[in-house]
């Protein structure tokens, strides 16, 4: 069964891995989350990735559908087959619009997906 996304505990800092190949963007993300307390993980490969998601004990995962070496669907698909990670909640953001993009990202275990053109961070921020 997967945990909510809003159902992360609350009042404490929490372990955020941000994945991704837009740098800019992952840098803006990153800010915005550590000035709110939480601590802030960030991994550019599908390695990186999972290393991080195996041993760093997260609280939440936030990938760009894109990575330079991988999909990330292979990499969501690897995470909620562990059983470890299965409930691990996950936000992906997408440059694209395609609501095939959108709609593979939940098939695939999303809690939930995001086009970075329409991300409101205070939004997000009460979210998580």
């Amino acid at each position: 069964m997967k945990t909510a996304v809003g159902a992360m505990p609350s009042g404490r800092c929490r372990r955020v891995l941000l994945a991704g190949d837009n740098h800019r963007f992952l840098q803006l993300l990153q800010s915005y989350l550590e000035r709110f307390g939480n601590e802030v993980l960030t991994a550019i490969t599908t390695e990186q990735c999972l290393l991080a998601i195996a041993s760093k004990n997260l609280d939440l995962v936030m990938f760009d559908l894109s990575l330079p070496d991988s999909n990330v669907l292979q990499v969501l698909a690897t995470v909620r087959k562990d059983p470890a990670t299965e409930t691990l909640p996950i936000i992906i953001f997408t440059g694209r619009r395609l609501e095939s993009d959108i709609y593979d990202g939940y098939r695939n275990g999303a809690d939930m997906v995001l086009t970075k053109q329409i991300v409101d961070f205070e939004e997000l921020l009460r979210i998580i």
